[in-house]
């Protein structure tokens, strides 16, 4: 049995990390706003209980100081 239905490869597309401005590559159907790198370092300290007493500022300059220090 024929068939004429073709199966398109899909393109993948580039966006921005939010946390380091590097750009990556991912599928259309992929909501990913960080990149494979700084994904851990975020996680690590979001979810850090040494963290429950700092504001929201803070936890942003020590993620943003630790995404530095690992592109070194």
């Amino acid at each position: 049995m024929a068939s004429d239905s073709m199966i398109m490869p899909i393109t993948k597309i580039k966006k921005k990390c939010l946390c380091c401005g590097k750009e990556m590559e991912i599928f259309p159907y992929e909501e990913q706003d960080l990149c494979d790198r700084c994904f851990p370092i975020v996680c690590r300290e979001v979810f850090n209980k040494a963290n429950d007493g700092t504001t929201v500022e803070e936890v942003r300059e020590r993620i943003k100081r630790n995404v530095e220090n690992d592109q070194r």
